[in-house]
This record gives C-alpha cells, sequence and structure tokens, in this order.
C-alpha cells in the first residue's frame, strides 16, 4: 500500500501542513477579542476558544520553523547552489531584502499603508465588546455570591437567584462560577449577566 518512506517528502509535506494550520490559526489570533471579553463571550471561532487558538499557534508556529530548518538543512547544497549562481547581489535577494526591511520598518514605526492592517484587526477585536463587557474584572471566574457581594453590583443573591431560575437556568449554585453555572446550560457569562441584571448589556 505505500511506497518506501522518503524523509525529505516527509519534512516538505508536514512543513506544508503546518504552514496552512499556521494560516488559520493565525486568521483566528488575528480577529479574536480581547482577553476578558472572550472569556466573558465564551467566544469561540471554528469551535475553538481565544487560549486553543493561542496554543495552537504557538505551537504549529515551533514546528513549521523546526521543520522549515531541517528543509533547509536538507536542500543545502541546492540552496548553495542557487545564491552562488545568482550571487547575493541578485534582483531577487535585493528586494526580498527590501520586502523583508519594509515590513519590519512599518510594524516598529507604525507606517501607513502596512500598520493599517494592524489597526483593522484592533478594529476587529474591538468590535466583540460592543456585545457587552464584564461588569467588573474577571466577572466570569466570581461566583454568583461573590459577584452579587461587589459593591459594583446593586442586585442581591435571592432577586439573582430568582432571576436565573425564571429563565430556565438549573441547578443555581451559589457557589458556582459564572463560568461553571454558563456551561453547564450552554450559554456564555454574558447571558447569564443579561439576565441577572434583568437585561442590562455593559458597555464597554
Amino acid at each position: 500500500m505505500f511506497k518506501q518512506f522518503r524523509f525529505r517528502s516527509f519534512i516538505s509535506i508536514s512543513a506544508f501542513l503546518f504552514f496552512i494550520m499556521m494560516a488559520i490559526s493565525g486568521a483566528a489570533a488575528y480577529i479574536k477579542p480581547e482577553g476578558s471579553v472572550a472569556s466573558w463571550q465564551s467566544w469561540s471561532f471554528l469551535c475553538l476558544g481565544k487560549g486553543e487558538w493561542e496554543a495552537l499557534h504557538t505551537l504549529t508556529g515551533i514546528f513549521f520553523l523546526i521543520l522549515s530548518v531541517i528543509h533547509i538543512i536538507l536542500n543545502w547544497k541546492m540552496l548553495f547552489q542557487y545564491l552562488k549562481q545568482r550571487s547575493f547581489m541578485s534582483l531577487e535577494m535585493i528586494l526580498g531584502a527590501m520586502l523583508v526591511l519594509l515590513i519590519v520598518v512599518s510594524s516598529v514605526k507604525n507606517i501607513p499603508p502596512l500598520y493599517y492592517l494592524m489597526d483593522a484587526g484592533e478594529y476587529i477585536s474591538d468590535s466583540w465588546a460592543k456585545n457587552g463587557t464584564p461588569p467588573v474584572n474577571r466577572a466570569e471566574r466570581c461566583t454568583l455570591l461573590d459577584l452579587c457581594n461587589q459593591p459594583e453590583i446593586n442586585i442581591s443573591l435571592p432577586e439573582a437567584v430568582k432571576r436565573l431560575k425564571d429563565a430556565g437556568i438549573s441547578s443555581v449554585d451559589p457557589s458556582l462560577t459564572l463560568e461553571v453555572l454558563a456551561g453547564d446550560n450552554g450559554k456564555s457569562p454574558a447571558e447569564l449577566w443579561v439576565i441577572i441584571s434583568d437585561g442590562m448589556i455593559t458597555d464597554p
């Protein structure tokens, strides 16, 4: 069924597949919301959350780098021969170096138009906050009891429990965090907060 294993082909194909995964995870990282907003809204993209995409992007990037180095080592003679024939002062080398320099300078100095790409990413990330932000810092990690005891929250624990139960939320345990309670009921902490606060969405 399988022909003889070829290490060079394995490295090339693996590097290509890791490149695709890195591109997809990079796109997710480009549009993801800010950390607290992502947790508050249980944000996900292609069924993966913010932390999962960040871990995937980091690991695929590391393995792509390793495979790329191995690929260069395996093809060093061919690459060296090409550089020798074309010389380091070839038009391709000069244009490639100029492109890299342009990207580096634009990133560091915030020079348009390339920096507009970063602005666009921040705009997309910030747009998620329009759906509501946590009423207090790390609200999703607060228990229902702790949340109602916050000075900023003008809602009593009995009232919060009643509103949740009236909305069909099951097993309303004040000792559970909003994150756990939301997960048990297939909702986000933000959706529970809308119920608790009687429809109020916290402005960013």
